[in-house]
């Protein structure tokens, strides 16, 4: 993958990630119960979600010298190198500031915590962590991020039903953090298709950075999805081979 994608992948981040820029879909009919009756929150809220996208998502000057909504559409976000977000694009009743109120933003992930990869739910216990230190000191915009977490014990078909199941719910701005390739394949045509932000899939695969067909997946490991290597990972034969060239 060329840098240029990458770069495009990170601007739908970067733009994702801000306060009520998240989204969800609820163009799913079905109804459920809850998607998240085992899991962790780091902040609880009963304050009525907002209905129109929050003064903090910026506005654009233009394709190419601003990053944000632009000025004049509403449904047209800009990024790096030119590259743009449609959610016209989107489900006809989707809602850009689903999952988030006037003081949290409700996120969601599948991962495993128990079988024989339940060692990977620490990532659950990391992030948690780190949102319980963002929320102590004023958490986002003074909102605060609640993380609801569902095991899945590392199969593919557990992950779909816990993302179905979230998707259904209408109440979750994103799900960062997926655990898997398997996993994060079994369910990324859908969240793209719903418009859900699926940021920093937790897969070193190369897939992550499709943005024409997935503009709404983000990856994390962003040296691989290059297709590069920091230089201490590297064999002695690459580190000789790339020194020998300078």
């Amino acid at each position: 993958m060329s840098a240029g994608k990458w770069a495009k992948a990170g601007a739908v981040l970067a733009t994702l990630a801000m306060l009520s820029a998240a989204c969800g879909s609820s163009s799913k009919k079905e109804s459920s119960s809850s998607a998240t009756t085992a899991g962790n929150t780091t902040a609880t809220s009963g304050s009525a979600a907002s209905t129109t996208p929050g003064d903090v998502i910026p506005k654009a000057t233009g394709a190419s010298t601003g990053f944000g909504q632009d000025a004049s559409n509403p449904k047209l976000y800009h990024g790096a190198g030119g590259w743009t977000l449609d959610t016209s694009k989107c489900p006809s009743d989707w809602n850009p500031t689903q999952g988030i109120s006037d003081s949290e933003i409700k996120l969601f992930t599948s991962i495993p915590k128990s079988g024989p990869y339940a060692g990977f739910g620490l990532l659950g216990d990391g992030i948690t962590s780190y949102f319980n230190y963002v929320n102590d000191h004023g958490g986002v915009g003074g909102k605060k991020i609640t993380l609801e977490l569902k095991d899945d014990t590392y199969k593919p078909d557990l992950t779909k039903t816990n993302v179905d199941e979230a998707i259904q719910a209408n109440k979750y701005a994103a799900m960062p953090m997926v655990l898997g390739t398997p996993n994060n394949l079994a369910v990324w045509d859908e969240m793209n298709q719903e418009c859900m932000p699926e940021l920093l899939a937790a897969t070193g695969a190369p897939q992550w950075g499709d943005v024409n067909n997935h503009p709404w997946t983000t990856g994390m490991q962003w040296r691989r999805a290059l297709g590069t290597r920091p230089s201490s990972c590297r064999a002695p034969a690459d580190r000789s081979a790339s020194s020998s060239s300078r």
